[in-house]
């Protein structure tokens, strides 16, 4: 909001560009203390996501443009490297849908547990027992439809999105690292 410095009050105007320029700045001092104690306490996050795969083969890599081998372990091992979020999580949809199905991923960003969420029809079940379905909650845009959060371990991620982009129903929307 504008404030002009004369007119009809001037004193008034003066006193809200005064208190509003303090208040403020204030905020503007408490965010940079937060942010650096943030930097303080946490490093930044890495621009991409490390998947260690099994049964690799480098002809995958060629197919997908995004993806960058960091570390052989071994003939069949490898530590690769994507984009975070959208490109990890299109990779893995991507394997599920077209790669082979040896492949596995035995740990995303070093953890042995994944979670991910997806929006299907309300009622709908995933198929297998390699995960569960920790909550459901109705979306508010559509109470016909539900956003699930489910949870596996990492190496049965990819046999499981195998049988989850079958039904069509669901979408998997995010991939947590």
């Amino acid at each position: 909001m504008d404030l002009p410095l004369w007119g009809e009050h001037p004193a008034r105007s003066w006193e809200r560009k005064a208190f509003l320029s303090l208040e403020y700045g204030l905020k503007a001092v408490y965010a940079g203390l937060i942010a650096l104690a943030t930097r303080a306490a946490y490093d930044a996050q890495p621009p991409r996501t490390e998947l260690l795969m099994r049964r690799w083969s480098d002809s995958l890599a060629r197919v997908t443009p995004d993806l960058a081998v960091e570390e052989r372990l071994d003939s069949t091992a490898v530590v690769v490297s994507a984009g975070r979020f959208d490109p990890t999580r299109d990779l893995l949809l991507r394997l599920a849908r077209s790669g082979p199905t040896d492949v596995r991923v035995d740990a995303i960003a070093g953890r042995p547990v994944t979670a991910f969420t997806g929006v299907a029809p309300r009622g709908w079940v995933p198929p297998g027992g390699r995960g569960r379905v920790l909550y459901a909650m109705p979306l508010p845009t559509d109470s016909s439809r539900v956003r699930l959060f489910f949870e596996t371990r990492t190496r049965d991620l990819l046999p499981w999105l195998r049988e989850l982009v079958r039904d069509t129903a669901l979408t998997v929307d995010h991939l947590y690292d």
